[in-house]
């Protein structure tokens, strides 16, 4: 229930900003490219069999990513899109460093609210990739799951089709950890049901441009 009322939130506060300007149109001669860096929170829940684990890391809460993509104009103020989404964390202490990263395609539908705010919904696909090393030890865990990206943008024009572009937004994800690779050797652990909560909030600073 209180990731619905997030989502709602910034739906209604993105739509709100631009209720008194004026009517835009996508422009339907031209591609968007955007992309940009992105600072990532986590839930960083960690369940086996639906119990969950105490955190090792605290510092896994967050990390820096990046996201790139294209939009094609569909009809006035709405385009679609696709691009991909990358979010990475890292900890370290004393012999014990951990990394780890969900990377995915995604597919979205953008409503340009005005010349400067748009607000976008999007379904991700996610491959989950983590490394765990102590000493000469080395762990590492593979995994799978679909996510949800929701959230709103602020475009500033600069010129020759350029601008700058910062967006909020939240993640849903949640991903279901299928392989584990001890020594060179691989297990299967999908009968674990282990699972981890990576949905968190997304703040991004970047480009756009149109040709």
């Amino acid at each position: 229930m209180r990731k619905i009322l997030i989502l709602a939130s910034l739906f209604i506060l993105m739509l709100s900003l631009g209720v008194s300007a004026e009517k835009f149109a996508f422009d339907a001669e031209k591609l968007d490219f955007v992309g940009g860096l992105t600072y990532n929170n986590f839930a960083n829940k960690e369940t086996e069999d639906d119990k969950e684990i105490t955190k090792e890391f605290k510092e896994l809460d967050n990390g820096i990513g990046f996201y790139a993509g294209l939009r094609y104009p569909l009809q006035e103020n709405i385009a679609l899109g696709i691009g991909l989404d990358r979010a990475a964390g890292s900890a370290k202490k004393d012999k014990i460093a951990v990394d780890r990263s969900i990377l995915g395609p995604y597919a979205e539908v953008v409503y340009q609210v005005n010349e400067f705010i748009d607000v976008s919904a999007a379904l991700a696909y996610y491959l989950y990739d983590s490394t765990r090393t102590e000493d000469t030890d080395k762990t590492e865990c593979t995994g799978n799951g679909i996510g949800f990206l929701v959230g709103g943008s602020y475009e500033y024009p600069l010129q020759d089709g350029f601008a700058l572009k910062g967006s909020v937004g939240y993640r849903m994800a949640t991903i279901d950890l299928k392989e584990q690779t001890v020594d060179d050797k691989k297990v299967d652990i999908t009968d674990q049901k282990m699972k981890i909560d990576l949905s968190g909030f997304r703040v991004s600073a970047g480009i756009s441009y149109s040709f």
